[in-house]
């Protein structure tokens, strides 16, 4: 160990006490007690009373020479470093077990080390107050609020730089992006590369989708053989073709209703030839090859050409009284009991037909205004006997003639 000059030892004040020095040995502090080893006689000494061959039982260089040409110097040549250190403990020095790690620790702080210093703390890693805007948000942020860069090449996320990419970031509630999306790897496991021939055929496609709230086509619609365009929540009303016959179909319980507001609903078998007209507020017409042959009236129904009547079907009305209701029939059976008046009622436009009169009992028979009928033939008919009259109607009044006499 080399000499170490220490400072001058300070005025004795008590003859009992001792006396302890302060040593820097390379970095170290170090503390030397010099105890009572002499009685104070109120002697003043100098140090030049103190030298090497006046101390006895001091060997030599291991003494403190006070000479005025050593002046203080401690000669420890002879003295073995066992590495025991001192730490600072009220204020003044103690042997505490300062080892060789602490020793190293220490050394290793750099000269004018300051944790103030912008250039250290950022080597260390960290952030100065001044650097943090708001220090409160710093303390309470959350790892799951880190801006995340997303799967690297190992499979995991990987955390963004903070600064400009963190303050850019996308926020976890959604927002507009300001640039491209790529990647060179998937998306929720969909290999993107792979997909992307496919995107780019059905782009086109997508752009041009049918919204699901609905939108205008501006193109069909093809249905295959069998394949349904279905309504309502258990597929009631079904239009399909089945390969041979096109159907609407109505699987409900309820009606198949078609309305409209135009002037008719029509059944067609192309856009010129009329198989059947439904007119609003009107008649209904129906059609043989085109041309119209039977009409509905406010009265009946309007024939054209010849209409042919089941027999088993032919109703006689049978009218007892002389008063024939045109709504009720066409031909009709009168058995009078007395005289009687030939009256019709509901007299229609182009009715014609028949009445069988079995006036067995020789009764009179007149006739009303709108009857028109030959005198001579009301004269016959009032005997007894069976008559088939027949009668044509012009809307207004009933015209009649004698068919046929029966005995």
């Amino acid at each position: 160990m080399s000499s170490i000059k220490v400072s001058a030892l300070t005025a004795k004040t008590s003859p009992s006490g001792s006396e302890e020095l302060l040593i820097n040995d390379s970095g170290v502090s170090k503390k030397i007690t010099i105890g009572n080893a002499f009685t104070d006689t109120n002697t003043t000494y100098t140090s030049s009373d103190f030298t090497h061959d006046s101390l006895s039982g001091v060997t030599a260089n291991e003494h403190i020479d006070w000479t005025g040409a050593s002046a203080g110097t401690i000669h420890s040549s002879n003295y073995t470093d066992t590495n025991t250190t001192y730490s600072v403990q009220d204020g003044e020095l103690s042997e505490n077990n300062f080892t060789d790690a602490d020793h190293t620790k220490l050394n290793g702080i750099e000269a004018s080390a300051d944790v103030t210093d912008a250039t250290n703390v950022t080597a260390a890693g960290a952030l100065m107050d001044s650097e943090v805007t708001n220090l409160a948000d710093v303390k309470a942020f959350d790892t799951t609020d880190y801006a995340t860069a997303g799967h690297n090449h190992s499979g995991t996320y990987a955390t963004a730089a903070q600064g400009t990419t963190a303050d850019a970031a996308l926020p976890k509630a959604g927002g507009a992006m300001t640039g491209a999306i790529t990647t060179n790897s998937t998306f929720d496991g969909v290999d993107i590369a792979t997909r992307d021939g496919v995107l780019t055929t059905t782009t086109t496609t997508a752009n041009a989708a049918l919204p699901k709230a609905g939108g205008t086509m501006t193109g069909s619609l093809d249905f295959g053989d069998n394949v349904k365009a279905t309504f309502g929540d258990s597929d009631d009303l079904q239009i399909y073709h089945d390969g041979s016959h096109s159907r609407i179909y109505d699987t409900g319980t309820g009606n198949l209703t078609l309305m409209s507001n135009g002037a008719s609903v029509k059944i067609q078998k192309d856009a010129t030839e009329v198989l059947a007209a439904f007119n609003n507020d009107g008649s209904v017409q129906l059609y043989h090859n085109n041309a119209e042959k039977l009409a509905t009236t406010s009265t009946g129904i309007d024939v054209t050409g010849r209409a042919v009547v089941d027999s088993a079907n032919c109703v006689t009305v049978i009218d007892n009284d002389g008063s024939f209701d045109m709504d009720g029939g066409n031909n009709f059976k009168c058995t009078p009991s007395g005289n009687f008046t030939l009256t019709f009622t509901n007299i229609t436009d182009g009715q014609s037909g028949f009445i069988l009169l079995v006036n067995s009992g020789g009764h009179t028979v007149s006739a009303a205004s709108t009857s028109k009928v030959d005198a001579n033939l009301l004269a016959t008919v009032s005997t007894a006997g069976t008559y088939l009259l027949g009668y044509f109607s012009d809307g207004t009044n009933a015209y009649l003639t004698n068919s046929a006499i029966y005995a």
